[in-house]
């Protein structure tokens, strides 16, 4: 009898350790929290993976004019290994690497052309920026 209650709690000590050990993450495995970042006179947010990341972009999100949504074909998200946002009536290109799966940008209204690049596979898009925020969707059919 001794044995078994033995062996009964030291399964139990080692259920609760487990579960203890599941729950209690490092804080190097949370993705980072998204913040706001400039690169060639433009500020961006740049993330999404994660609730708390979610929750801080989507705070941050009336303040910036374009969002955009990077997907793989069933709907989930993705990181674009490059982004490149140009204005079509010239200037340098601003280039943001490992972008989303969320990426928001603080744009003056105009015409921009981004290029994002998503597991070799490369899309082009032309925005229209104006007064109101916009969302654009981009997804990639073999990611």
């Amino acid at each position: 009898m001794n044995s078994l209650l033995r062996t009964m709690a030291g399964a139990l000590s080692m259920t609760a350790a487990l579960w203890t050990g599941a729950i209690a993450q490092p804080a190097g495995d949370a993705p980072p929290v998204p913040r706001v970042e400039r690169a060639g006179g433009i500020s961006y947010v740049n993330g999404g993976a994660g609730e708390e990341a979610r929750a801080v972009i989507d705070r941050l999100s009336p303040d910036f004019a374009l969002r955009n949504v990077f997907s793989g074909q069933g709907g989930q998200y993705v990181v674009a290994e490059r982004v490149t946002l140009q204005n079509t009536s010239g200037g340098e290109p601003v280039v943001i690497r490992d972008a989303g799966p969320i990426l928001m940008i603080s744009l003056p209204p105009g015409r921009y052309t981004m290029e994002a690049m998503v597991g070799g596979q490369s899309q082009r898009k032309i925005v229209q920026v104006g007064s109101a925020p916009m969302r654009v969707d981009w997804r990639w059919p073999g990611a």
